[in-house]
């Protein structure tokens, strides 16, 4: 059972992330949705680490799948629009900023099935 998302290991903000999520399992599975989206976390120690962020982008995987179906292998394609005034990647001593692409389908009544892919946000 793979996941795999192929996507560039950088972005510039202001550009269009594309990629694909390339889903492969051993078996048949009833699912109720693939989510994909791209997350990013800020983590700063104030004074214990705290996780925060604003910026969560998702993408609409509806017109490739038939949600509530059976899924075994796919290909669906995504993309996000990077806004300019979101959040570079960043990782100072005081505070980092990451980006990630994170795949979750969605299994009923069973353990979801997760991946995820570092991307880094350019100035």
């Amino acid at each position: 059972m793979t996941v795999e998302i192929k996507a560039p290991e950088k972005i510039k903000k202001g550009e269009v992330l594309e990629g694909t999520v390339i889903i492969t399992l051993d078996k048949d599975v009833k699912f109720r949705d693939v989510i994909i989206s791209f997350d990013n976390t800020i983590t700063y120690p104030n004074p214990c680490k705290k996780n925060f962020s604003g910026w969560n982008l998702v993408s609409v995987s509806q017109q490739y799948l038939d949600k509530g179906g059976r899924l075994r292998n796919a290909m669906i394609p995504f993309e996000f629009s990077i806004p300019r005034e979101a959040p570079p990647s960043y990782k100072g001593e005081y505070i980092e900023s990451t980006w990630q692409v994170n795949v979750k389908i969605d299994i009923p009544l069973s353990f979801d099935i997760h991946a995820e892919k570092y991307v880094e946000v350019e100035r």
